[in-house]
């Protein structure tokens, strides 16, 4: 199985007892599905940019401008989420930490290499603090060699 959102989803579905999603009658389900298909479909498709430009056009000139656009809107989609965490968190869904929340970390992390990397909008580093504080996230990037700073 591939597809990182279909992964957390599936898993979530295999194991409620983690509390990683919302069951299906929570207040929270719609929002939750939200900034799951938000992520995958608009910030990681914006950072698939970034990291690939060549799978949409050809030539060195073209992917640099391909980049440093998906560079202006990731970090325009990280403000509007820091925004969102400044003002209905500590968490994407309000009160209960989810695995969106996780994706947004992971997804963070992927600015690593940016101007302006994702932590420097201050609720997005909060969230990614938080998240390398969990142990099972800090075991997961030990096992995998992944250095993710906040």
């Amino acid at each position: 199985m591939y597809e990182s959102a279909a992964i957390c989803l599936f898993l979530t579905e295999r194991h409620p007892e983690a509390g990683l999603a919302p069951a299906i009658d929570h207040p929270d389900r719609g929002l939750f599905l939200q900034w799951m298909a938000y992520q995958t479909n608009t910030l990681q498709e914006a950072l698939m940019h970034y990291w690939h430009g060549e799978y949409f056009i050809d030539g060195a000139d073209g992917t640099k401008a391909i980049s440093a656009k998906a560079e202006m809107r990731s970090d325009q989609m990280f403000g509007f989420l820091d925004g969102v965490l400044a003002t209905s968190g500590p968490y994407l869904c309000g009160k209960n930490f989810y695995v969106c929340d996780y994706y947004l970390a992971m997804l963070a992390r992927w600015t690593r290499k940016m101007a302006k990397p994702a932590i420097t909008h201050p609720e997005i580093r909060r969230l990614v603090r938080t998240c390398l504080a969990r142990p099972a996230y800090a075991k997961m990037l030990s096992a995998e060699g992944i250095d993710q700073a906040a």
